[in-house]
């Protein structure tokens, strides 16, 4: 008579709105069950019933379950708070359900950390594949827990119980591949024809990260060495993403790039498979920290197969003191402006991230950093500074000895649930009330600078007139202050977001689509009618008709909505050669033709915000002049 076999579900969440319709196939947790699926203790004694990846209120994940036995949730900042309810409302129903947490947001060192969510019986951390499998084999009396690794579960006064050693992975060949094994061959088949979902793949080629960042948890999560995964099994990962028609497939490496002939292999093949079946269409990944000339070769590869998203380079800070007190071993300044330079030449589209909270950093030096990298013309994109449950940063006496003041602030809703980050708003180098005037600052440069509004002019008051960036910015602040300015509605909702800390919400799509919508179509005129006065009282000197062929320059630069290109004009100045090709101001008539993209055709003014914001770090906004 054949055994009944008990019941598991796993989770693991990609969260999707009507205006976000991709969505990543949830990878880590079908690692975890393609390699439990390999053991035949677990295949006699235990069935996979679902794998939740879309979120949905939590009463109906319940309500879609049959007698689960074992629930295994993959866990992270943005789904905590859901996971938790999701586990509350399981034990209410089925009370000896065995919960399983895993993911970078289990804390490695909580001693209370059971007594504070006692719905949860047993934590892994680092690698889970193992750990998983052991603790299903511990469950039916197969193995005892004293003998597992990297896990955590309840005494019987909910004191926590860490398990000893390690369960670093050593020889990543004995994992099979959730694609290859056809674990998810019935997500794709359920959600292929559905126009309100787009799937994305996962692919890792290594594990490992060789740096500590004190602010980063996938250091302290996976320090060591790196491992391979074999490049037979990510060809052919390659290969599925292909037939299966992904737009996306992100890497998850760390560093890629970091084992230049390896992953310069795994580039030219995402190349060539896009060249034979038109798939996968993009590829992003997170690039090597000391970036090369090495690295952007491979960048260059997926540049010219037209696959590379952007080429991040993710230098954080440009401040000496705040790159030792985060222990971030970054490119000089110098080298990275080098590196923009040469990558510009090659057409690669190159970017870089930085986070503003850090440690040691102070409103001028953050100035001083985000201006010099404007007048490189860097496209730039800054996030706030968030602690995480294993990183450095997030350990009492880091916070004490940086002055490190934080809240929790509301970073995501869910079906009614929110979500926290507990987000940086002080340290002893920049106080809170500094914190939201840098803020501010950053605000209009990334809202107007790199959306394209005012990014041509800026540059000319400064290469022509010596006004600088900082001074710019600032008094357009000052500007936006006053009632009458196109820019006042937007600096009370500023205001409004500084006040409350809602820096993430600054930097998302929803804190740049009132303005792009308003700068960029609405009142696209009433703003540069209203840039000729403020540049001139910058400069009063400046001629009327320098002022007025600078401020049209500007505006036909910038994507039009609804227009039909190419459209063209005849100005007093050479303002592409000196913008553009670094060649000497002249006053002299020319005449420049503006070539737009496809974005221009007819569609709603929401969509076009919608390209201007998501493709700023490509400079979408950017017309093409002959």
């Amino acid at each position: 008579m054949m055994a009944i076999k008990r019941n598991v579900y796993l989770a693991q969440w990609s969260p999707k709105t009507p205006s976000m319709p991709y969505v990543y196939l949830p990878y880590s947790v079908g690692c975890i069950w393609a390699y439990a699926d390999t053991q035949k203790e677990i295949t006699d004694n235990y069935q996979l019933k679902d794998i939740f990846f879309l979120t949905k209120d939590p009463i109906d994940v319940i309500n879609d379950m049959d007698n689960p036995y074992v629930f295994g949730i993959s866990c992270y900042v943005w789904n905590w708070n859901y996971n938790l309810e999701v586990i509350r409302l399981l034990k209410q129903k089925y009370p000896q359900c065995y919960v399983i947490a895993g993911g970078p947001h289990i804390p490695n060192d909580d001693p209370y950390f059971f007594r504070k969510y006692p719905n949860i019986d047993a934590t892994i951390h680092q690698e889970g594949e193992l750990a998983f499998t052991d603790l299903l084999k511990c469950q039916i009396g197969l193995m005892s827990i004293d003998d597992t690794h990297g896990i955590s579960y309840p005494s019987e006064s909910n004191d926590v119980i860490r398990m000893s050693g390690s369960n670093r992975i050593p020889d990543l060949s004995v994992l099979p591949s959730p694609y290859l094994s056809g674990l998810f061959d019935g997500m794709m088949a359920m959600y292929k024809d559905d126009p309100d979902i787009i799937i994305n793949g996962i692919i890792e080629t290594n594990r490992g990260c060789p740096y500590r960042c004190t602010f980063c948890d996938w250091g302290g999560i996976t320090y060591n060495k790196l491992k391979k995964i074999n490049l037979e099994r990510v060809f052919a990962e390659i290969d599925w993403f292909s037939e299966n028609e992904f737009d996306l497939v992100l890497g998850v490496d760390a560093n890629f790039g970091i084992l230049y002939d390896r992953d310069m292999e795994i580039a030219e093949y995402l190349v060539k498979k896009r060249n034979e079946n038109g798939y996968p269409n993009y590829f992003d990944t997170s690039w090597a920290k000391n970036n090369s000339t090495k690295t952007l070769s491979i960048a260059k590869v997926l540049a010219d197969g037209n696959m590379l998203k952007s080429f991040m380079i993710s230098i954080q800070t440009t401040n000496e003191t705040t790159l030792s007190a985060i222990e971030r071993k970054s490119m000089e300044v110098s080298d990275f402006n080098n590196l923009n330079t040469r990558a510009k030449k090659l057409n690669v589209p190159i970017a870089t991230e930085i986070i503003l909270g850090l440690p040691c950093e102070t409103y001028l030096s953050w100035k001083i950093g985000l201006v010099d990298l404007l007048l490189h013309d860097v496209n730039v994109s800054i996030n706030p500074l968030v602690l995480l449950p294993n990183a450095e940063m997030f350990e009492d006496e880091y916070r004490k000895r940086y002055g490190i003041e934080t809240a929790n602030i509301n970073s995501w809703t869910n079906h009614n649930i929110k979500e926290y980050n507990e987000t940086v708003i002080g340290t002893n180098s920049m106080s809170v009330i500094e914190l939201k005037r840098t803020w501010a600052f950053t605000w209009f440069i990334i809202g107007l600078e790199l959306h394209g509004f005012t990014k041509f002019i800026a540059k000319y008051l400064n290469k022509q007139w010596g006004i600088s960036h900082s001074r710019f910015y600032d008094e357009i602040i000052n500007l936006s202050k006053s009632e009458e300015s196109v820019l006042h509605k937007h600096y009370q909702r500023l205001q409004e977001h500084t006040n409350n800390h809602n820096f993430h919400l600054l930097v998302s799509f929803s804190g740049y689509k009132d303005l792009v919508k308003d700068v960029g179509v609405s009142h696209r005129n009433d703003f540069y009618h209203e840039m000729k006065s403020f540049i001139k009282f910058l400069v009063p000197s400046m001629p009327t008709d320098e002022i007025s062929g600078l401020v049209k320059f500007q505006e036909m630069s910038l994507l039009r909505f609804n227009e039909e290109y190419p459209i063209s004009g005849d100005f007093n100045y050479n303002f592409k050669e000196f913008l553009t090709d670094d060649e000497t101001h002249i006053s002299k008539t020319h005449h420049y033709k503006f070539t737009g993209n496809e974005q221009t055709d007819t569609q709603s003014i929401i969509k076009w915000s919608e390209y201007i914001i998501g493709t700023r770090l490509i400079r979408g906004w950017e017309n093409n002049i002959e």
